[in-house]
């Protein structure tokens, strides 16, 4: 018999772990696609993509709350939103320029994941705070972007900082064509990062 519970207790868990790697699955299907370019109406509030994302996890939770414990729940649910900051600022490396609409778009679809899953865990998804921060830096200049940068060091790691600087200069209208201006740039951050906070 307890050999019986023990199978049944692994089994139990196994269920679990995949019910929480496959909300991790739909994360990046869903987000993943978003650094594509593409053509999308400047009046859709949110991405297709995001609202299916919105729809699966609502749809996960309300059959989930009826069956799990609060800890299992939690368990499924937390650290969502850590990855989808992530994967909105580490898609940015993909991401071969951005308009100003475009970057108003990837701000209001860290919103719309960050109120989604605020409304399934009843607090504030504030990682994506810091990823909306992370676009919204592109509303500067590279070279003044650059010079905010040693100041965020407690919010980006120095790759992400990169991945800023490079999109940054990605987007620019003149830079973006400038032969040598992104290793410039990318130079520049490297020294002063290395110099003391």
């Amino acid at each position: 018999m307890e050999d019986c519970i023990s199978r049944l207790d692994t089994i139990s868990d196994t269920c679990l772990l995949m019910l929480h790697l496959e909300l991790r699955v739909h994360c990046f299907f869903h987000l993943l696609p978003l650094a594509r370019p593409r053509n999308v109406s400047v009046h859709e509030e949110l991405d297709p993509e995001v609202i299916e994302l919105g729809r699966d996890l609502q749809s996960f939770h309300q059959l989930l709350s009826s069956i799990l414990s609060q800890p299992k729940l939690r368990y499924i649910f937390d650290g969502l939103g850590h990855l989808c900051a992530a994967i909105f600022i580490h898609s940015s490396q993909h991401m071969p320029r951005l308009s100003e609409a475009g970057k108003k778009r990837v701000c209001r679809n860290i919103w719309g994941v960050q109120q989604r899953l605020s409304q399934i865990t009843s607090r504030r998804e504030a990682e994506l705070d810091r990823a909306r921060a992370f676009f919204e830096l592109l509303a500067h200049e590279p070279d003044r972007l650059l010079a905010q940068l040693p100041d965020r060091r407690s919010q980006f790691t120095p790759v992400e900082m990169s991945h800023l600087v490079a999109l940054s200069v990605r987007s620019h209208p003149t830079l973006a064509s400038q032969h040598g201006a992104l290793e410039q740039r990318l130079a520049q951050l490297s020294a002063l990062l290395k110099q003391p906070v």
